[in-house]
């Protein structure tokens, strides 16, 4: 008995319905009747094969996320305190901050705190 999937055994319970409906149409009642027996068994098997998967419902889980890790900080905590650390000495000595330094400080930042991890 070859295995069939649910959507073929769907496109089997249609043909088999059609079936029924053109021999009645056709006066013959005696085919008609053994197609429509077909659609009953079908419309029992998936009606039970529902019945049992209702409860299995499967929970697909993510991964989860993990970091990582170097002396037991995040890498990215690692980078986010050499560029505050590097900000901060500059402007103790007085220099200016250039904009491409202050903009790696503000995006590091960010990113630090826009990060969701569980």
């Amino acid at each position: 008995m070859p295995n069939l999937s649910w959507q073929e055994i769907g496109n089997l319970r249609h043909i088999c319905l059609e079936a029924s409906e053109k021999c009645k149409n056709l006066g013959q009642n005696r085919q008609a009747e053994y197609f429509k027996g077909l659609v009953e068994m079908i419309n029992e098997t998936t009606e039970k094969h529902n019945s049992e998967n209702d409860d299995k419902v499967e929970v697909i889980k993510m991964p989860e996320q993990t970091e990582s890790q170097f002396l037991g900080v995040s890498v990215r905590g690692w980078i986010t305190l050499i560029i505050v650390a590097t900000v901060c000495i500059i402007s103790s000595l007085g220099l200016a901050i250039k904009e491409p330094l202050y903009s790696a400080f503000a995006m590091a930042i960010g990113f630090y705190f826009g990060q969701k991890i569980k």
